[in-house]
């Protein structure tokens, strides 16, 4: 009597451990809909070595607030540029980076610094495009809708 990985019925028992993996996840996901769980960077366990950790996550939050309310027209640049220079200021109290995705945190926020401060010198909508993507760009690092 030879065995052949299957069940009773003739379904692979591999297709088995398939179906039952793909359950346990469409149950995590209906649970984390239940308590309204956010898995944004903040929230999501550390699986992985890239996370972003909690203060980059709030600084980049930060970032992006700031950077909306220009968007907005609720700021000027000068004033926005003005506010990510004091966030930046404020860098050297984030722990040393964790990955490199907290490195790039760090980056997008210098270089939406720079952008900033340029549109108050000379705006354009190609200046306001090149600061919507790299909002976009901060936004999905930890996670957050794109505009």
């Amino acid at each position: 009597m030879t065995e052949n990985n299957t069940t009773k019925k003739g379904i692979p028992f591999w297709l088995h451990v398939i179906i039952i993996i793909i359950l346990a996840f469409f149950a995590l996901i209906l649970a984390a809909n239940y308590f309204n769980m956010n898995f944004s960077c903040v929230n999501l366990p550390s699986l992985f070595k890239n996370d972003v950790s909690a203060q980059h996550c709030a600084y980049a939050e930060q970032a992006l607030e700031i950077t909306d309310m220009y968007l907005d027209y609720e700021l000027s640049a000068e004033t926005a540029s003005f506010l990510i220079d004091e966030l930046k200021a404020r860098e050297n109290e984030l722990p040393n980076s964790t990955g490199s995705k907290d490195t790039l945190i760090e980056s997008k926020v210098t270089i939406l610094s720079g952008r900033l401060m340029l549109a108050g010198i000379e705006s354009s909508s190609q200046q306001y495009n090149e600061i919507l993507s790299l909002r976009n760009e901060l936004a999905d690092l930890i996670g957050k809708k794109e505009r």
